[in-house]
């Protein structure tokens, strides 16, 4: 079976929802696979099952119809809720009201539809009824270094778009953290305003290059503020894996994607207190960061590995084509 993975990004979804997965069936022999950055699929030959990333255009929706026509299965792929993006966010303007339009368009008219959480899933079966979850995976590391930081390191990491997740009661508990007990605030990409100049920054890299460089910063403590919008509650639980995966604690507001984090680290509300015991009692325990740490990436070894779960991702795939094949056989015989 050949998989053409069509991406729509070289950041963190196209890496960790195509790319990664494409990468794995192909080196683990289990299908033949290739990742373009294009809508023109005008040359995709010998493809059975076409991924389509955030598909919004009506070219690339004219080309989903021609593959179909020649027997290839098309299937949308989305990670975020494109229609529920905020205004506060910078990419709020790009997906203007035909753009949404065009994209429900689409997730109809696909084969199927594959996304990261049962929240993204019951909202995208209001255009599609065939979806499928597949998880976000990590690649498990090569090698593990241990803490050395003389003094303790705070981090977190991601785009613009986050801006909106640090509310002034959660800045103001993280400076007060960093004044009383002198600890080092790192973030990877991008800073609040209200926090420049009181944090280390470092740049982003590429993703496949991303968790090297987080293991190489070590944070002591990873943090995930995530506002009470509508839109976060359809996020994927990524940060919090990347950071169990190297030991991180982490501490995240109690939203929907982090549930997980509960019992494997500390889930808080939104408000200063809150944040500020959090980080208070991980700074202060030692102890206590390396059970959560250990906890968390046991549990993320144990079931969020892509090394061990190419052969779901290829069932979920799968099923999608058996999912039409029957709808296709049931047409054909009630018209019979």
């Amino acid at each position: 079976m050949k998989v053409l993975y069509c991406v729509a990004d070289k950041g963190g979804c196209g890496w960790y929802r195509m790319q990664l997965p494409a990468k794995h069936l192909k080196e683990q022999g289990l299908c033949d696979t290739e990742c373009i950055v294009s809508a023109d699929l005008s040359n995709a030959k010998g493809v059975d099952i076409c991924i389509i990333q955030r598909g919004f255009t009506q070219e690339a929706l004219r080309n989903v119809k021609k593959l179909q026509r020649r027997g290839v299965f098309v299937v949308y792929e989305l990670d975020d809720n494109l229609w529920l993006v905020p205004k506060e966010n910078p990419n709020a303007s790009f997906w203007t009201v035909e753009r949404k339009s065009i994209a429900a368009e689409f997730v109809s008219a696909c084969d199927g539809v594959i996304t990261t959480n049962e929240a993204m899933a019951d909202y995208l079966r209001r255009f599609n009824k065939n979806v499928s979850i597949m998880p976000n995976f990590v690649e498990k590391l090569s090698s593990k270094m241990s803490h050395k930081n003389k003094k303790l390191k705070i981090g977190w990491s991601g785009g613009d778009s986050h801006g909106i997740d640090f509310s002034e009661p959660i800045i103001q508990a993280l400076l007060d953290i960093r004044e009383m007990c002198n600890v080092e605030l790192v973030f990877i990409g991008f800073v609040p305003d209200a926090l420049a100049g009181h944090v280390r920054y470092s740049r982003e890299v590429i993703p496949s290059d991303y968790l090297n460089k987080l293991q190489s910063i070590q944070f002591d403590i990873g943090i995930i503020p995530c506002a009470d919008i509508e839109f976060n509650h359809y996020k994927s639980n990524i940060k919090f894996l990347e950071y169990s995966l190297l030991s991180i604690p982490t501490i995240a507001s109690k939203m929907t994607p982090y549930m997980e984090v509960q019992n494997r680290g500390m889930l808080v509300d939104s408000t200063y207190k809150s944040w500020f015991i959090a980080l208070w009692k991980l700074v202060q325990d030692a102890t206590l960061r390396e059970y959560l740490g250990n906890k968390a990436r046991e549990f993320v070894e144990h079931n969020y590995i892509i090394e061990n779960n190419v052969r779901s991702i290829l069932q979920t795939y799968v099923n999608v084509r058996t999912y039409n094949k029957n709808k296709r056989r049931c047409k054909h015989e009630l018209s019979c």
